[in-house]
């Protein structure tokens, strides 16, 4: 259900809604201390953040760094984070917008696929936005994709690329 005491951020004023036809809701947010990172993140009803098989991920951040420049550094960062083992599969550009996925989860009991897509922030803010999602497939579960998940993800990417690129974000504010 959706967990009404949750604050609100980024613009993004819906608590549920509908992405390639599955409702999402709110399961949490956050902002940083400094008041210049937000995040919320959206599970299908029935899922927990704990453990989940997909999961939308709305960020922003209103520091002076443009959508690009954030991506390249996300790129950095999860190659880093990951000893070099995440695998990016693509990087798109859509208008005004540029995304990428990649694969972690190499050594634990389960992998994930993640495509993010950037954005300069809505209203002409300083700053970028962002729209991700995460699947996840775990090790020991009966219909696991584990040992085949590189090409899994690819039909994730195939599935998922378009609708990510260009969903439209203004549609989860408030008009």
């Amino acid at each position: 259900e959706v967990n009404e005491s949750v604050s609100m951020y980024c613009g993004v004023q819906k608590r549920r809604f509908d992405f390639v036809g599955e409702t999402y809701y709110l399961a949490y947010s956050a902002a940083q201390p400094s008041g210049t990172f937000f995040s919320m993140e959206f599970v299908p009803k029935g899922e927990t953040l704990e453990r989940f098989n997909k999961m939308i991920i709305i960020q922003c951040n209103t520091i002076n760094m443009t959508h690009g420049q954030a991506m390249v550094g996300v790129m950095k960062t999860v190659q880093e984070r990951n000893g070099n083992k995440a695998k990016t599969y693509s990087i798109s550009t859509g208008e005004n917008k540029l995304g990428f996925s990649f694969v972690v989860g190499e050594d634990s009991f389960f992998k994930e696929w993640n495509m993010i897509s950037f954005s300069p922030m809505l209203k002409n803010r300083q700053g970028y936005i962002t729209f991700g999602m995460s699947v996840r497939d775990y090790k020991n579960d009966d219909d696991s994709k584990f040992k085949d998940f590189n090409s899994e993800a690819e039909k994730l990417d195939n599935e998922y690329k378009d609708e990510l690129m260009n969903f439209d974000l203004v549609s989860l504010t408030l008009k």
